[in-house]
Parts: structure tokens; C-alpha cells; sequence
């Protein structure tokens, strides 16, 4: 692992309205990192992960970051999706879909 490949989100509904993510392939970022982290956002266990990192939990075990930046009391480690904002209720999950 060296880094993180982005690329540009041009639209994320189809006509229907359904979530249909579309991009531009030709318009990267490349943000280099050591590890990364993939989850699907079922529930945050984060065992001995943070062992010695200044990372700060708040409600349900969330990690507290910067709302602009995501950014931990860690300076390296960012964090988004529901480790920051916590799960959805079921009404807001399923307006989703």
C-alpha cells in the first residue's frame, strides 16, 4: 500500500432518481499513506487499533474530528462515514435507498 487513488464524482443520481454514482476518470488525486482502512459502516470495534494515538471517542464510540477536515486529534489519522457521524437511525437509512 502506498496511497489512495480519488477521482472526481460528477453526479451521484440517475434520472430516476436512484444512487448512481457517475465520475470523471480523468481527474485524480493520488494521496500517498501507509494504511487505509475500508469499512461498509456496520459497527466501530476498534480493539487495540488506537493503543497509544491521541484519538478522542465521543457518542457511540465515534471518533471526535474536525468537521471541515475530519481530521483527529491525531494529526495523521482522518476518519469519515460512521465512525464520525455514528449510525444512521432506520428512518434516515432508509431514505437512502
Amino acid at each position: 500500500m502506498c496511497g489512495v487513488v480519488l477521482k472526481r464524482c460528477t453526479g451521484l443520481y440517475d434520472a430516476e432518481g436512484r444512487f448512481a454514482p457517475t465520475y470523471d476518470e480523468s481527474v485524480t488525486i493520488t494521496l500517498p499513506c501507509d494504511n487505509v482502512v475500508l469499512s461498509i459502516g456496520q459497527c466501530i470495534q476498534w480493539g487495540n487499533l488506537l493503543d497509544g494515538e491521541a484519538v478522542q471517542l465521543g457518542r457511540g464510540q465515534g471518533a471526535v474530528a474536525d468537521a471541515m477536515t475530519y481530521q483527529t486529534a491525531q494529526s495523521d489519522i482522518f476518519v469519515g462515514g460512521d465512525v464520525y457521524t455514528g449510525p444512521p437511525d432506520v428512518k434516515i437509512g432508509a431514505k437512502n435507498f
